[in-house]
Parts: C-alpha cells; structure tokens; sequence
C-alpha cells in the first residue's frame, strides 16, 4: 500500500480555481400562469465578465444551452440554487436530444454534479453543473441576508409570465447568488485559509487540511470494516406519547464539540478478549463483543441495528461498538464479553479549528461578521461525516450500447428497456480522507453526551423525546444551559411545552405562549398555520393526506431523459407504531427486548 493510502496528509498545494457563473431559471403550472415548477418561461445567467443573457419562452432552457455549452466557456462551473433539485432536471432532457455526453453524481433524490461533455472521449475540461445549496445549505433570501449583499426583491409568483417585472425578479436572484458565491469563496480561502470544493462537506475537509491540519493522520484501512460497524448514526426516540410541562432544549454543537476530544489518529494494535487498563485509559478502542443489557436498564446506551431501524434494546445481542460506549454500558449493569479489537492511539487534530470557528459565531464580539459565523457553523456540521463516507457510490451515465459495453457491475435505469441508454455505473472511491473511525467514534461522543442529558432529564423529572442533540423533558435543565459547546440552549426561551409526540420526528408542541410547533418530516403540511394544524388532525387520526412534488432524478432516468420532470403525487400515513420503545403508558415507556444469540 502506497504512503499515500496509509496516511491523510495536510494539502499543501495550490488551490484549485474554476470561473464560474450563475444560473436561474421561472416556472409556471403547466400551461397555466399559477406558480409552478413544470414550465420554464424564462432563464437567465450571469457572470460580471460577460454581464446578463436572458432567454424567453418555450425554448429558453434549450436557448440557455447553446449559449453556455461553447467553447467560450469551456472549463467553468454553472450554478443554480437548489439546481439539483429544480433547475438541472429541466436542463438534462434537452442535453440527452442535443446529443451531448453527460454523467451525474446524484446524492438521494436529487443531483450533486452534473458533466457534460461534447463526447465520451473529449478531452476538453467540459461543463460542471452544480447545486449552491449544497454549498450553503440554506434558502437563497437567508444566505443574502447573511453574508450582506444584494438581497432578492419581492414577486408576485402568479403573476402573467409576459409582465416585464420578471426579468428584474430573476435579475436580482442571479446576482444576490453571485455575491453570496464571490463572498463565501474569499471567507473560505481569505480569511480560513481554505479551500472550496462542491459541496459544504468537501470544503470543510478542504479547509481543515490546507487550513487547521498539522500532522499525517494514519487510516488504517485494512480496518475500515471493523469501524464501519462502529459508526451508527444520531439517536431517535420518542419516550413518551403526551406530556404537559415540557421544556425543549438543543445541545450548543453536539458534533464540533465531540471533534474536541481526543480521536483516534495515531498507530494501532490488535487485541483479544478484554482490554489493558493502559489501552482502556489511553487509547480508543473498536471492539466487536457480546453483550447482555438487563431488563431492569430504562434508557440503554448501546445502539443496535435491527433491519432498517436503529434501536437502543435491553438483552442480550452481539455487535461492534467504541469502547466508550462498551464502558459506560458496563456502568449501567451491562454484562461485556470482549471479543477482538483494535486500539489507537489518541490525537486532537480539530481542536483549534473547532476553537477557532465556534469562536466567530459570538455576536458579542467587536468584529463579529454574520457571513463567517455563517461559514462557521456550516463547516463545524459538515466536516465530521466526510471521514464515514462510503467507498462505493454510483454515477449515472449515458452509454451507447451499441457501440459500448456496460462496465462492471452496471444496471441500466430501466432493466425493462433492452435499449436503455441510461446506466448506472458502480464507482470505488479511494479518497484519502475517508477514515470511517474518526466519524465513529465522534459520533459516539455525541450520542454519550445526549444520554448524559437523557439521564439528568430522567432523574429531574420526566423525559418525553430526544433526537440527535435536543432533549424534550419536564425537567428543569437551566443550570446547563449556556453558550460553551457542549451546554445546553433552551429552545423556549421559558415557554413550556404541551407535547404530543407520534411517531419520531412527527410531533406537535403547543406553548404556554400559545405558540405551536409542528414537526413533520416525511409530510409536507401547508404554510398557513391554520391549515397545519388540521393537517395534523389528519394524519394523527391516521388519514392518509396527498401532496405534489416534482419528479426525481431516478424517475427521470428510468424514462431516459427524455422529458421535462413532472409534478407526482405523494401519499403518506402515520405508522401504526415507530417499534423503538414499547409504551406504557401516554408518559413512559421501556426499552424493546432483543435476544440474538
């Protein structure tokens, strides 16, 4: 194995740079004039070196297309905000009948980059689509707001597509982006000495190395396997079903302040059966066990994964965990039988990083910028996952398959098109920064800082819901609250909490304010507050409710590109039950037995 392989070194080289320009585009409703998302009317690009290119009417994406894809420009990123999602969908059926190559990188549903080149064996750089928002991961007025340049002006979305005020609408939306892009590109190499990369992720792991990274971090990937089976996510659970008198609060940072403890960055030795007190004490251990929870344990540590759900069971089951977790089950009353392991040694690579950035979201200091606090918190959520990420993807490519035969493992989008030219192609990535220890073990710092706060909440009253770093309980926590990281921010404010939690991450809090907070993830509820509220009766008596959205990217590709997306119904009802814990009562619960061996 090369050095390179062996070792995530600090990057040291010049910093990679493409021109790039803004794109948007406005749609109606079908052949309607009512706000919509199916029917381009009008695109517009801009870039300060070659000013505004409008196009208008029913061709304008194709209009749009000719105008960018030339060699002029040959080289250069084009983004949209949210044009994963909305903007490229609409782009990619006249690319395919343009006759261009092309291939996506698609993350879920929707596409992260977009390549096309004028054929497979071009060897010019080609064009890159990109999605800004997942640069900045936030709604295009916000993120304006935010770094302080030209803000988007108000429009009236049902007005007639022919009125000349849209032209100044979408005008002012590629700027407002333009600006955000030109000032979060100068924080990040300015004033962090970074780097910007496609998505908020790699800039974060860009940054730290050119940035904050000091030594060679050892990956070890011959033991990539063992941490992968360590590395579970954020821990979901609904303790209770309805309680009054509830307080909400979030951890300030959970995952930045877990990256201050020490990680698992140095050599490694293998083990068997239980662990040295020198390893226990100082070093971080990956160790595959058996383990036996007993009944008697109300709010388990360990997380297990059962089929598609991660639970937190009491039992007796078999698994790989970070020691630290192993350790403090053992506090519990839990029964360990240490199987084999491997110990690193420790390190504290994003301290100063962490210090730095959190630092700059202090609004009480004398030269607080709102842009790089901005910058700041998307880089401290960001960064940690980026070592977790997987090394086989895919990427959705257009083959000619009668000249071209499928690499490898291949699947074509359509496996009932003898003819399909749409394929999913397999990828390996051997990216060295993908270190899936250091993810798993912050992400057990997290998830043992949230069960601190779990038991603090249950010994000081009742504890009704937690979800990754927010704690809703009966409890008065304010002792704890604070602005360090790692403290708590009561999200109230004082306001207690009538809470009736259905399902995770489905639940209504009605304040002592008379204020009501909905949280729906999955359901699409209408803004109006009085039609969200029965939107909620409906799906908690258990109705199913139907909303639009447009097509996906695999839907697309299955029909080969060959139109414009559509808008697709959606129906959703709630699940009879969420099976993490078994309820009680409406105010208690207790753990779900799980006997493996």
């Amino acid at each position: 194995m090369s050095q390179q392989r062996e070792f995530l070194f600090p990057l040291t080289g010049a910093v990679q740079s493409r021109k790039f320009a803004v794109i948007d585009i406005e749609s109606k409703d079908g052949e309607t004039q009512n706000r919509g998302f199916t029917r381009p009317f009008l695109a517009c690009w801009y870039n300060p070196e070659t000013g505004y290119y409008f196009t208008k009417g029913r061709d304008c994406i194709e209009s749009m297309l000719l105008y960018c894809l030339t060699e002029r420009f040959d080289g250069w990123n084009f983004y949209a905000h949210n044009g994963g999602s909305f903007d490229w969908l609409h782009f990619l059926p006249f690319i395919h009948r343009m006759g261009f190559w092309f291939e996506i990188v698609a993350v879920g549903s929707s596409i992260q980059m977009l390549r096309v080149k004028r054929s497979r064996d071009d060897h010019s750089k080609g064009w890159t689509f990109l999605d800004s928002v997942k640069l900045v991961p936030m709604k295009l007025e916000k993120a304006a707001k935010s770094f302080g340049v030209t803000l988007k002006i108000q429009h009236d979305l049902d007005m007639h597509e022919d009125d000349p005020s849209w032209r100044d609408y979408v005008r002012h939306d590629c700027l407002a982006l333009y600006e955000v892009l030109v000032r979060y590109n100068e924080l990040i190499t300015i004033r962090l000495n970074g780097e910007v990369g496609i998505t908020a992720a790699s800039t974060a792991m860009r940054t730290f190395r050119r940035g904050f990274q000091k030594q060679a971090i050892f990956r070890h990937v011959e033991h990539h396997e063992l941490f992968r089976e360590c590395y579970y996510g954020g821990r979901v659970e609904r303790f209770a079903s309805k309680l009054d008198g509830v307080r909400v609060y979030d951890i300030n940072s959970s995952y930045p302040y877990s990256m201050t403890k020490a990680q698992p960055v140095g050599p490694l030795e293998q083990w068997e059966g239980v662990p040295t007190p020198h390893q226990s004490t100082h070093k971080i251990g990956f160790v595959r066990a058996k383990v036996t929870v007993p009944d008697s344990t109300h709010i388990p540590v360990l997380p297990y994964r059962h089929g598609q759900k991660l639970l937190f069971p009491v039992g007796t089951f078999r698994g790989a965990w970070c020691y630290q977790e192993l350790a403090k089950a053992e506090e519990l009353g839990a029964t360990v039988q240490f199987e084999d392991s491997v110990w690193i040694d420790k390190g504290t690579p994003f301290n100063v990083m962490v210090e730095q950035l959190y630092a700059y979201r202090d609004k009480a200091r004398p030269d607080y910028d709102e842009g790089l606090a901005t910058v700041a918190k998307i880089l401290l959520n960001s960064l940690y996952g980026k070592f977790g990420m997987k090394n086989e993807r895919e990427r959705i490519v257009l083959i000619d398959i009668e000249n071209e035969i499928p690499p490898e493992g291949a699947r074509p989008a359509d496996p009932k098109d003898e003819e399909c030219a749409i394929w999913y192609v397999p990828q390996e990535a051997q990216a060295d920064y993908i270190c899936p220890q250091i993810a798993a073990h912050i992400t057990t710092e997290s998830r043992l800082l949230l069960h601190h706060y779990f038991m603090l909440a249950s010994d000081r009253g009742i504890l009704a819901y937690g979800d990754t770093d927010s704690i809703h309980t009966t409890a008065d926590l304010s002792e704890f609250v604070g602005s360090k990281l790692g403290m708590l921010k009561d999200e109230g404010n004082g306001v207690v909490f009538s809470g009736e939690y259905l399902q995770p991450k489905l639940y209504r809090l009605i304040g002592s304010d008379g204020s009501e907070k909905l949280t729906m993830k999955g359901f699409r509820p209408p803004k109006d507050k009085g039609q969200r509220s029965e939107y909620y009766e409906r799906v908690r008596r258990g109705e199913v409710v139907t909303f639009k959205t447009l097509e996906k990217i695999g839907s697309m590709a299955r029909k080969g590109f060959l139109s414009p997306p559509q808008m697709m119904s959606v129906a959703r009802s709630i699940k009879s039950e969420d099976g993490k814990r078994v309820p009680l009562s409406a105010t208690h619960s207790r753990p779900v037995r799980v006997n493996e061996l």
